[in-house]
């Protein structure tokens, strides 16, 4: 990983390390630790990896999906790589793969100084905002990354008033696939394109009686099937190792009523032990919720 494909989501109170394909909250390419630092700049983690999962029967009831954990052999191998599908054949080619092996890290500030600046004559946008992925060239889409279309023509051109269309205060924006390579040690393929925006809130204005915002961090995906099969049976899930400070005291549960899941610590202390911080007796609790399911069916 490199300061293109790994970057933080780092707004509010939470510093989350966030990679281009599908891997989130570990630094899997340096020192492989921990990177859902909360409270930030506090030295303690809550949670140690999280990746996105995916996995439906094809209409021979052969299981295709994506569910890695930590690239390695013996736990499932790497399943995601970066970059939109070929729109006609589901593939991608490995120069394709490295075009796209970027996250684009656009805030509201950023915005707002580039329409102050525009509607004072001037284009003043940053690297990533003058980058934004709107279009994708050959056989990918022409719809890809969300923008503001400030003259109506349908191309992304920030020398127009164009300008990304982000959630949240601060956006991380990548693209990954599940077809570059083969998938080690599991199931098939599905040839399915991710668009992943990864994003929080700190603005003041917004979190205002709210607090909860200032140490929440969301994961909006957009998920198409670029492939000729239709399936069935899908499940989408998010995959989350936590280990809330010290891993060896925490306990995990779910309500089902409420729509989440959590994890707490087991005891009135959470000690700092084998190289990990602890939280110490102000006791720490994390939760994890799908705010919304998918817009569309799966079939």
């Amino acid at each position: 990983m490199n300061v293109n494909n790994f970057k933080t989501l780092d707004i509010n109170n939470v510093k989350a390390g966030i990679a281009n394909r599908s891997d989130m909250h570990w630094d899997m390419g340096g020192t492989q630790n921990a990177m859902y630092e909360v409270p930030k700049g506090s030295g303690a983690h809550s949670n140690f990896a999280s990746a996105l999962w995916i996995g439906g029967l094809d209409n021979g009831g052969q299981l295709h999906g994506g569910a890695q954990t930590y690239r390695q052999s013996a736990s499932g191998g790497d399943h995601f790589w970066p970059g939109p599908l070929d729109t006609i054949n589901a593939t991608i080619d490995t120069a394709t793969s490295l075009n796209y092996d970027k996250i684009w890290k656009v805030s509201y500030t950023d915005i707002n100084n580039f329409i102050t600046a525009f509607n004072s004559g001037s284009v003043i946008a940053t690297p990533d905002m003058l980058t934004w992925p709107a279009h994708g060239s050959g056989n990918n889409s022409r719809n890809l990354a969300p923008f503001v279309d400030y003259n109506g023509d349908g191309l992304y051109n920030p020398n127009d008033g164009d300008y990304p269309k982000i959630k949240g205060d601060q956006t991380l924006y990548f693209i990954y696939n599940d077809k570059l390579a083969t998938h080690t040690n599991t199931f098939a393929p599905m040839g399915i394109e991710v668009q992943g925006m990864a994003y929080a809130y700190g603005c003041p204005a917004v979190t205002n009686g709210h607090n909860e915002l200032n140490y929440t961090t969301f994961y909006d995906y957009k998920i198409i099937n670029r492939s000729s099969t239709n399936y069935h049976d899908v499940f989408v899930s998010m995959w989350s190792d936590v280990d809330l400070g010290y891993y060896g005291d925490d306990y995990i549960g779910s309500n089902v009523a409420d729509n989440y899941g959590y994890v707490y610590n087991a005891d009135g202390m959470d000690e700092s032990m084998l190289g990990a911080q602890g939280y110490g007796s102000y006791i720490p609790a994390q939760g994890f919720n799908i705010v919304k399911g998918p817009l569309a069916k799966f079939e």
